[in-house]
């Protein structure tokens, strides 16, 4: 109810008068009376024709102006095929507050129409209002790289020895694609990255504090993977192609084509994918009674893995007016997954001496088919921008895993020690997601606008898990290991959202309320439970344009992440016979306030500093389990508290006019609190990382990137990590007309990309050194074709955008 009540309170405290400003519309129309979309429409100060501010007509043809100060104008429009044209002299004043033009009609220039070449060129490393986009697509360094890749070139990001991604130190990241989260645990996520090629890529985007508009979900924002989607009128597409060679050799080869007009855009897109790869983990294990060493493991595992991908996505928008459009998207994923693991063991004694050893060899099969499927509608009332959009969206993610465990047991005189240890498990996994949203947005007078929506969503996880102990060839089922959990979950939301600008200020006030019910059921052991509560998420966001060379902008929200399928599922997951991976049915949400203050200075350097509280946060734990000696689970519990104090730095600067370098920099101070497995801890390290991107153009045709990424000594939780630092360089020359070209990089050219930790419980202590296929030197070659008259982009993000992160947690 307090929330309630603070935000109608801050609502009325809104409505103060306007200077004295006004609106302008208009339509962009060609010489057949149809609307133009994408034109570039200038208001112009009609004393000097100084330009004073630039839009973009919709789809509908139709540009507006809003809070322009009184005085005499005329607009100035062009489009790509046609000849500039111009509107007559008008006046905005009291009188004439809300002009409405007459329709501007743009005439074909048919030496315009010849092909053109286009060249755009954004920065590796890009930072908006309220993200940071890493442009993939014109990226040279990324050539040839997979999904997972670049994230970790991101600035801020980091991936840890368990594929879980932070941000800005912050663990409980939103990964979606296309607007879509990806349901799947922190190691299938990974998969999915992996398996996903740069080349397929457009753009990432990085949301630090989302809007009241978003699912609650995600306390250190979103990252938003955003597929290719050509906006090109006429009938066009791309071609990529790209070998590499680390340790082993990789390829991938991909294709996007893609036709529009005014009525309709079909678009689709094809990636195939095949990398091998590894991962090098040494570990050293000590395990205490009293304080006291009472053995340890030095173990070295190495696991070499090929994956096989198939990405494809296929999709239209229908206009079926000028302003009304319906949309649907299926995109479809497989990957196939062969995981070979030697593992060996030396078991060592209280003085750390070697008493014996054990080898493991395991075979791991796993294929995932994964379909989401989204169908949109969007109607935009009139010129005022009254809008309703709605989106259905539908997805399946399915896995097939057969594990083979095969342990041998050894003295030191490598004789056997005792009985081979087979063991084999199957693991059938469905995870189906169905959501339905509606959003309307309601311009109203004075510069004010209502946005509402809905939401509802319903999952099911269905995971099946059988064991079977291997005994003189023979299979034997294990019914102490087997298990089936079945999960469901309804979450029903609905938001407001209140946003009136000023002369120098624009203020939004948000409130979004969610009700979550759950239910989860082991049916091997019948064990049942429920959940249900409704929880309330504020927000406010003010923007201060000081001069058109200073802006200050904050926001503060609340937000909830809620425990992933897998870290909820039961089931155990083992690695070897010393280590197993366990979910916890019990968890609870994490909840998080956050707050962030941001001062640009000339739309480019940039200036922020953020603080963020969590509850009950989610940790990531190893625990010595009490009745098996010297084995270790690792699983996830809610730790007390969780502070993360933040400042990040953009500072671009531009040696010569040839050479451009991006610099992030976030400094951040994270502190725990609580107590698990009878560890207290109350305590917190500044760390710090830095992201520097260099672009240099050498000439028309040729370019390079230089991309360098230090992140220093961290902690999460009971979980602390050495620096970690990384090169990448790559050199571009454009062919064939421009259209081709031919990349050639390198990334983490020095091979330092190695990551270091250790953990220590009570009772139990881990150091691990891990080293992964980061080394990789790829040559890529990219050919666009057809028509190069380009559209305005139709953004989509569709409804199940929470519940498909968390399948990935």
């Amino acid at each position: 109810m307090r929330y309630t009540f603070t935000f109608l309170l801050l609502l009325f405290t809104c409505q103060i008068a306007l200077s004295q400003t006004g609106t302008i519309n208009t339509h962009i129309i060609d010489d057949k009376q149809k609307p133009i979309d994408g034109a570039t429409v200038s208001l112009l100060n009609a004393k000097d024709s100084s330009l004073v501010k630039v839009n973009i007509s919709d789809k509908d043809g139709s540009a507006a102006f809003e809070l322009i100060k009184y005085g005499r104008y005329l607009l100035s429009v062009s489009n790509v095929g046609f000849k500039k044209a111009k509107s007559p002299l008008f006046v905005l004043d009291e009188a004439h507050n809300a002009v409405k033009l007459n329709d501007i009609a743009l005439t074909a220039d048919a030496s315009a129409l010849k092909e053109v070449t286009v060249l755009e060129k954004k920065p590796f490393i890009e930072r908006q209002v309220d993200k940071v986009v890493v442009n993939v697509s014109n990226s040279i360094a990324s050539a040839g790289s997979t999904a997972l890749d670049v994230l970790s070139r991101s600035p801020g990001v980091l991936i840890n020895q368990n594929d879980q991604i932070s941000m800005k130190g912050k663990q409980g990241v939103m990964v979606m694609m296309d607007g879509k989260p990806t349901y799947l645990g922190a190691t299938d996520l990974a998969n999915l990255l992996r398996s996903t090629p740069a080349n397929a890529i457009d753009k990432i985007e990085l949301i630090t504090n989302p809007s009241s508009k978003f699912d609650a979900a995600g306390s250190s924002g979103i990252i938003n993977i955003k597929l290719k989607k050509d906006q090109r009128y006429g009938t066009n597409g791309s071609l990529a192609l790209n070998a590499g060679q680390g340790v082993y050799a990789k390829s991938n080869a991909g294709i996007n084509l893609n036709y529009r007009n005014s009525k309709v855009n079909v678009f689709g897109n094809y990636n195939y994918a095949y990398r091998t790869s590894f991962n090098h983990l040494a570990l050293e294990r000590e395990f205490y009674t009293n304080g006291a060493v009472n053995g340890a493991y030095q173990q070295d595992n190495y696991l070499k893995f090929p994956v096989e991908s198939n990405l494809g996505k296929v999709g239209a928008d229908f206009f079926t007016s000028p302003k009304t459009t319906i949309g649907v998207v299926f995109t479809g994923n497989t990957t196939g997954l062969n995981t070979t693991v030697n593992n060996f063991s030396d078991v060592q004694n209280a003085a750390l001496q070697n008493t014996s050893y054990f080898t493991t060899g395991a075979h791991n099969h796993a294929r995932a088919k994964n379909f989401t499927a989204n169908v949109n509608f969007k109607h935009t009332a009139d010129t005022s921008g009254r809008e309703l959009t709605s989106d259905f969206d539908y997805a399946h993610y399915g896995s097939n895993v057969e594990q083979n465990y095969d342990t041998e047991y050894f003295n030191l005189d490598n004789t056997l020690q005792k009985p081979a240890q087979l063991l084999k498990d199957y693991q059938l996994g469905q995870l189906d997601i169905y959501s339905v949203k509606a959003d309307y947005v309601v311009p109203m007078k004075h510069k004010q606008k209502l946005e509402m929506g809905i939401k509802t969503s319903y999952v099911r996880a269905d995971n099946d898990l059988t064991f079977y102990n291997i005994v003189s060839n023979v299979a034997k089922y294990d019914s102490t290991q087997s298990n089936h959990f079945i999960y469901d979950e309804n979450i029903n939301a609905a938001y407001l959202s209140y946003n009136k600008s000023f002369s120098k200020y624009k203020v939004q006030f948000g409130m979004r309320a969610e009700q979550t019910n759950a239910r989860g059921n082991q049916i091997a052991t019948q064990t049942r439970f429920k959940n249900s509560y409704v929880q309330l998420f504020p927000s406010m966001f003010i923007n201060d344009k000081i001069n058109e060379q200073n802006e200050l902008n904050l926001s503060i929200s609340r937000r909830i992440d809620r425990p992933t399928y897998k870290q909820l599922n039961p089931f155990k997951f083992y690695l070897d016979p010393s280590t197993y991976v366990e979910g916890n049915p019990y968890l609870k949400p994490q909840l998080t306030y956050q707050a962030q203050l941001s001062y640009t200075y000339k739309q480019k350097y940039n200036v922020t500093a953020s603080y963020s509280k969590t509850t009950d946060n989610i940790t990531s734990i190893l625990i010595p389990n009490q009745t098996l000696n010297r084995v270790t689970i690792q699983t996830d519990l809610n730790l007390a508290t969780y502070d993360n104090y933040g400042l990040s730095f953009s500072l671009p600067v531009e040696p010569a006019k040839w050479w451009n370098v991006e610099n992030n920099l976030n400094f951040y101070y994270n502190r725990y609190s609580g107590n698990l497995a009878n560890t207290p801890l109350n305590s917190g390290l500044v760390a710090f990382d830095i992201n520097s991107s260099s672009s240099l153009t050498f000439s028309k045709k040729m370019s390079a990137e230089f991309n360098a990424v230090y992140t220093s000594r961290n902690v999460y939780g009971y979980l602390g990590i050495k620096q970690v630092v990384e090169f990448s360089a790559g050199i571009q020359r454009l062919i064939l007309a421009n259209k081709g070209s031919l990349k050639l990089n390198i990334t983490d050219a020095l091979y330092s990309n190695k990551l270091i930790g250790n953990t220590t419980i009570d009772n139990y202590s881990e150091t691990f050194r891990r080293g992964i296929e980061s080394r990789v030197a790829t040559l890529a070659f990219t050919y666009r074709f057809g028509s190069n008259k380009v559209a305005g982009a139709r953004k989509r993000s569709g409804g199940a955008e929470d519940e498909k992160k968390r399948a990935n947690g």
